[in-house]
């Protein structure tokens, strides 16, 4: 019973010894890890579909302010590395009003308006505490402290907003929120307290962070852990495994890749492998594959993890409690299959995430097409209207040239050709008869008799006399 005793005592300091030792081995020497880049849609679609905005202003103190603030974050908002939104406007307040809202975005040709309230408040609140004074110095140097009671002052400005977006086109609010923030500060005489436009601006941060996540999609760049664990592999795929780990360090994501592929061909059961192939697929945006790896490392971990040798507890070999003591120490530091849910959980995140987006992306695609359609159904009536409008002009031209052209050869057969001429043009010259002359300029105010064989036309402008029924003069 005493030998039982003093192995129990011994396991239990091999234990906690062989912890410390791998917590200070392991903190040393960090486990890498991938950047990867997530698409994720806004938290609110209706908004992020109106992508033309302007900003009508927001009511309370500080409105003018977070209006400028809120048009500065829409205007440097991007997604797959181009500006999301479209500013117009601007300069004009039109505060909470909706109905003024949508006169203004109409007025700027918006399709969203962001207007709304904002609130802000300080308060001010005596705070007793202690502050350390010297009471005896030495050469420069205090020797003795002492603690007085003072009292400061402790500023607290909260801050609360409620944004809302007008569809410009429907009249409706398709977005609102409530959002708030409060900063703090706490001075006492003699130092220098943090300024509120400061303060402001920091609340202010936050709330249009929360404001530009709810309108418009973003990329979070998320982590991706390796595994670094050689075990159960020789020493040349040991040393390849660790190159791949060196290469992950420096962003070489796709020789990694090769080089856990190549150890995968050979150790198709090694998990931490199967892991990092995982996350290299993640990496390369392979959401689906690295989900599979990553499903697969966990179905063979659950399955190491049922199968593991457990310690003979009629044994009295010192041999088992070292191995249990080892896989004891190892399960402080080291839960794969943490790791490894955590991986699967991301992952499923990251590909919800695109099937909203795809989704997203083919509706929009949709409403485009569906606008350029209409657009060119528009410019082809018109261009049809236009065409019509030309044919008929073409055949109302040709008829009239047609009649012209009747009615001159009309003139010519009734009076000759350069009658005919004289008539098209309004004009008498000598030689017409008086049929012809009526025919140009028609019929005389006064006609004066002359002799029997000439006779005088009067005219408003002119005078025509005829002789032998001819003209023979034409004056004005």
């Amino acid at each position: 019973m005493k030998n039982y005793s003093y192995k129990i005592f011994f396991v239990s300091r091999f234990i906690q010894l062989l912890a410390l030792s791998t917590v200070v081995i392991f903190s040393g020497c960090a486990t890498p890890k991938v950047n990867v880049a997530g698409r994720f849609p806004a938290n609110n679609q209706r908004a992020a579909n109106l992508r033309r905005v302007t900003i009508a202003g927001f009511q309370g103190r500080g409105g003018s302010n977070f209006a400028a603030a809120l048009e500065t974050e829409l205007a440097s908002t991007k997604f797959d590395g181009k500006p999301y939104f479209t500013l117009v406007g601007g300069g004009t307040s039109y505060g909470a009003n909706a109905i003024l809202a949508r006169e203004y975005g109409r007025k700027v040709n918006a399709n969203g308006v962001y207007f709304g309230q904002i609130n802000e408040q300080v308060k001010n609140e005596p705070r007793q505490m202690e502050m350390s004074k010297c009471a005896r110095w030495d050469n420069f140097v205090c020797k003795q402290w002492y603690r007085v009671p003072v009292t400061c002052e402790r500023r607290t400005i909260a801050v609360t907003v409620t944004p809302k977006l007008l569809n410009v086109a429907t009249g409706e609010i398709v977005y609102t929120a409530h959002k708030a923030g409060q900063k703090q500060t706490t001075w006492c005489p003699g130092e220098t307290r943090k300024s509120d436009i400061s303060m402001i601006a920091e609340i202010q941060r936050g709330i249009l962070h929360d404001i530009r996540m709810d309108v418009a999609p973003t990329v979070k760049i998320l982590q991706a852990k390796v595994m670094d664990d050689t075990n159960g592999l020789d020493d040349a795929m040991s040393a390849l495994f660790e190159k791949a780990v060196e290469q992950v360090k420096f962003g070489d994501t796709q020789s990694a890749s090769k080089a856990w592929t190549k150890i995968h061909d050979k150790n198709p059961l090694h998990i931490p492998t199967i892991f990092n192939l995982g996350v290299c697929a993640e990496s390369a945006g392979h959401y689906k594959k690295a989900l599979a790896l990553y499903k697969q490392a966990g179905n063979l971990q659950a399955h190491a993890n049922d199968s593991s040798d457990s310690v003979n507890g009629s044994g009295n070999h010192i041999s088992n409690w070292l191995h249990a003591a080892t896989a004891k120490a190892h399960a402080l530091i080291a839960r794969p299959e943490n790791d490894i849910a955590t991986a699967k959980v991301r992952v499923e995140q990251l590909i919800t995430a695109q099937s909203k987006l795809k989704v997203i992306e083919k509706e929009r695609k949709a409403e485009t097409d569906l606008k350029h359609r209409q657009v060119a159904a528009i410019k082809r009536h018109r261009e049809e209207k236009a065409a019509r409008e030309r044919r008929a002009a073409v055949a109302v031209k040709r008829r009239q040239e047609a009649v012209a052209a009747a009615h001159k050869q009309d003139l010519i057969t009734r009076y000759g050709h350069s009658a005919a001429d004289a008539i098209l043009k309004g004009k008498v010259k000598n030689g017409m008869s008086k049929e012809a002359v009526i025919a140009s300029i028609g019929k005389p105010q006064h006609k004066i008799a002359a002799s029997s064989s000439e006779e005088e036309w009067i005219y408003p402008s002119k005078q025509v006399i005829f002789t032998n029924g001819k003209v023979s003069y034409v004056g004005n």
